[in-house]
């Protein structure tokens, strides 16, 4: 949701004549190159723009649904609640600075003068930093059993997620990050025709933000590495079985299982998936793009933390989502009412 398009034209007129029918072909073609690639672009952007659209309608209703079943008291709203407003709020933000990017951009020359470009580093950072301090609460108080070391650890770990935003947010106040003002990237160009990306992710330069890469990898992420790895060898202890699946997030034990209408605890594999998802492009995607970067021309667009939060966000809006329905279709079906209560059965998130 980062990339967006706008179109240069420069138009040579070339008079056709009987003597210079082959410039008039060459200029034909050229014509046909570029709006085809117009075409795509522009359809790109119309893709983009319904994705985000979907997104943001899916985070709604999502938010409404748990917001709903919460008030029939659901044991892990609350988690899914954070997760999917912070996605929501991040998103929100996101498409803001773009436009403020494409209106900047509009009123400028490509390739000359002050470009405007944006930085989506604090945004994605914070989003991802609650995201991932919401489920390492949950995992501390599902696997550690003594309150005392659980707040001991919960302290210790939520503590260093909580510095190391605030020391991310000092330093980019007091020492802004070196950026290079390239946003424009031309596509099918040629000598009189040609069109331009406009890309609203500003190039960092890698040198510069190794004290931010050190306080966010270092203060943010180690915390969570150690708490996720802790409640693994617990869960392979409990279960003899080192599938990540096995860990425990979400509360399970308000489900009564025997109606086979509560769900609970069908959105743990989710909430793994998510950490999974964050392993690989955190630790694995982001440091490989940043050393290639350094190793060639030694600036990076930071854009892999933005697009992992929207990516995690649709993933979790639409898992809750398919599954809500299904087990709301499921409970109509049934018409089951508890027989010992004098409440329905409620769908549990």
């Amino acid at each position: 949701m980062s990339l967006s398009v706008i179109y240069n034209f420069t138009e040579s007129w070339i008079f056709c004549k009987d003597k210079n029918r082959t410039n008039c072909t060459e200029l034909s073609m050229r014509m046909e190159t570029t709006s085809s690639l117009s075409d795509t672009m522009f359809v790109f952007e119309l893709f983009q723009s319904g994705l985000i659209f979907s997104a943001l309608t899916a985070g709604l209703v999502s938010i409404c649904h748990v917001i709903y079943c919460r008030a029939i008291i659901c044991r892990n709203s609350s988690l899914l609640l954070v997760l999917i407003l912070t996605g929501f709020c991040h998103m929100l933000v996101c498409v803001y600075l773009l436009q403020i990017s494409e209106q900047s951009a509009l009123y400028e020359i490509p390739n000359g003068g002050h470009q405007r470009c944006t930085d989506y580093y604090l945004p994605a950072t914070l989003a991802n930093t609650i995201i991932l301090a919401s489920i390492v609460h949950n995992i501390i108080r599902l696997n550690v059993k003594s309150m005392v070391c659980a707040g001991i650890v919960w302290a210790v770990s939520v503590g260093s997620i909580v510095v190391g935003l605030l020391c991310l947010a000092r330093l980019h106040e007091f020492s802004p990050p070196v950026m290079q003002q390239e946003t424009f990237v031309s596509l099918g160009r040629s000598n009189e025709t040609h069109l331009d990306v406009f890309w609203s992710v500003c190039k960092k330069e890698v040198y510069a933000e190794k004290i931010r890469l050190l306080a966010e990898y270092g203060l943010i992420y180690i915390p969570v590495i150690i708490i996720v790895l802790f409640a693994w060898h617990r869960s392979f202890k409990r279960n003899k079985d080192a599938s990540l699946l096995r860990i425990r997030i979400v509360d399970t034990s308000c489900c009564d299982d025997e109606t086979d209408l509560c769900v609970c605890s069908r959105l743990g594999p989710t909430f793994v998936a998510v950490l999974a998802y964050s392993a690989v492009i955190l630790l694995i995607a982001r440091p490989v793009m940043i050393m290639y970067a350094h190793a060639t021309s030694g600036y990076f667009r930071d854009i892999l933390p933005s697009l992992l939060h929207t990516v995690m966000y649709c993933f979790i809006c639409s898992e809750y989502l398919s599954r809500a329905l299904r087990y709301q279709t499921r409970f109509n079906a049934v018409g089951y009412v508890a027989k010992d209560k004098k409440r329905k059965v409620v769908l549990h998130v």
